[in-house]
């Protein structure tokens, strides 16, 4: 989630640890290189909003698109946002998360913002953000 944002060069702040999804039960670990920490999402929203990306030692691995990536975080890490304007996802976005909201705009694409939709319900503060973002890239 965070690991992904800073990959993208979205957030500037040292993410540790680094916490990935997975369909199985969340657990954390301990490395000589960094905490891991694996939490667990619903099998219906795993399925889209991830990429293959290779390293410079030309390994492969999967990480999640931006979007993808902020909408984890806001489902499992920001538990307590509470969504009342549109200037509050501003807000979060810009201030709690110290996302480059102008450099997100600029890296996302509406048509991949739109097949997380259907995975969120219509009033919840995942969707919230997500029909925020397509309406801030039609401007």
């Amino acid at each position: 989630m965070e690991w992904a944002l800073q990959f993208y060069g979205l957030i500037m702040d040292r993410v540790t640890p680094v916490t990935s999804v997975t369909l199985l039960r969340s657990k954390n670990f301990n490395t000589p290189y960094s905490p891991l920490s694996y939490k667990h999402i619903t099998k219906n929203r795993y399925p889209v909003g991830y990429v293959t990306k290779v390293n410079k030692s030309g390994d492969s691995f999967l990480i999640a698109r931006p979007e993808k990536a902020l909408i984890d975080y806001v489902n499992m890490k920001a538990k307590d946002l509470v969504i009342k304007t549109d200037g509050d996802i501003q807000e979060f976005l810009e201030n709690d998360l110290r996302l480059d909201l102008s450099e997100f705009l600029k890296i996302i694409k509406p048509e991949e913002i739109k097949e997380l939709l259907p995975f969120y319900h219509r009033n919840s503060k995942e969707c919230r953000i997500l029909k925020w973002l397509i309406s801030r890239k039609e401007i």
